[in-house]
């Protein structure tokens, strides 16, 4: 596979992720966990106070991309959240983010604590004007490591309670100052059924870990009371399929280099996972996801993904023989 079909299916990996973090049940999920206003409620009835992340609402959001002297900032997910409590007021600002590329865990660290301060400081002109800081929205990031070391999978790192040194506390204050919350999970590579909360949640949408859909469906319903719509179960198969060509063009850009140092080793592991048909069935399934999601012909498709011509034949084979198997 060529660089740039690479490049365009990491790109429609990216999309797919943010598609599904804009996922209202999951939003929904995160919000009963950290803001004080819902903590504890399950998510269907978090969801009516849950700005559209598709469209925006009335509440006058944050720009999506925040822009100054200092740079541009994308977030992947920025929603606003009603208050329950106070008509016409927003709760939180809710942001997740997914970092897929493996920066080192300081500089990733140093990264969030900017964009958390960028999430503060847009505010200004939107909820608050002047020095009137208290009209500030309380924030919460969310950071998904998408591709983390392998001691640290399924481990989530949250803020501690802040605490006064003495009774009693300036109680004002403190909840002020934790007024922003910052939570980093170590997405597992693979759903296992000890992942519990956040973990758990994110490893099972976002992985199959060798489950079906309706599996994934299940459990996510009975564990998370997340209820997932048959929309955002076809982004999960198709970030699945994206994600599983990227690992398999990772592992046979590996084989082939073992190959190229003469490595026998290299030559058995490749061999036994059979690369040809592989990448042949990674294709297949590929040209027919592409085709459906973007209502495009087959033959479109293969030139999006650059496709070489000797291969077209064989895959137009295969999609025709799935077909006839329907």
């Amino acid at each position: 596979m060529s660089i740039t079909a690479v490049a365009r299916i990491q790109t429609i990996y990216d999309m797919a992720f943010k598609r599904l973090m804009r996922r209202k049940e999951v939003l929904a999920y995160v919000a009963g966990r950290y803001v004080d206003e819902f903590r504890g409620m399950r998510p269907g009835e978090v969801v009516p106070y849950l700005e559209d992340p598709q469209k925006g609402m009335e509440l006058n959001p944050m720009d999506r991309e925040s822009d100054d002297e200092s740079g541009v900032v994308q977030y992947d997910t920025l929603v606003m959240v009603r208050s329950r409590l106070r008509r016409g007021r927003v709760a939180a600002i809710l942001n997740i983010e997914g970092q897929n590329d493996p920066y080192p865990l300081k500089r990733t660290g140093r990264r969030i604590q900017y964009v958390s301060g960028r999430l503060l400081c847009d505010q200004k002109g939107v909820f608050f004007k002047g020095d009137a800081y208290g009209g500030m929205v309380d924030v919460l990031t969310l950071w998904l490591m998408l591709r983390p070391p392998k001691r640290y999978e399924g481990l989530v790192v949250e803020d501690a309670p802040l605490r006064a040194s003495q009774e009693p506390a300036p109680g004002g204050l403190v909840d002020a100052l934790q007024g922003l919350k910052k939570v980093v999970v170590f997405v597992p590579g693979e759903y296992d059924v000890h992942y519990k909360g956040m973990a758990g949640l994110f490893s099972l949408y976002l992985r199959s870990g060798g489950l079906g859909i309706g599996e994934r469906r299940r459990l996510l319903r009975e564990r998370y009371g997340v209820d997932l719509t048959a929309e955002a179960e076809e982004e999960m198969q198709e970030m699945e399929s994206m994600g599983a060509a990227l690992r398999r063009e990772a592992r046979n850009e590996g084989v082939q280099f073992g190959l190229r140092q003469g490595m026998q080793q290299g030559r058995q592991e490749g061999m036994r996972q059979g690369i040809p048909q592989g990448r042949k069935e990674a294709s297949v399934q590929l040209v027919a996801n592409l085709s459906r999601r973007l209502a495009v012909p087959v033959g479109q498709a293969m030139d999006l993904l650059g496709i070489p011509m000797e291969e077209r034949a064989g895959i137009q084979e295969a999609l025709a023989k799935q077909k006839s198997d329907r």
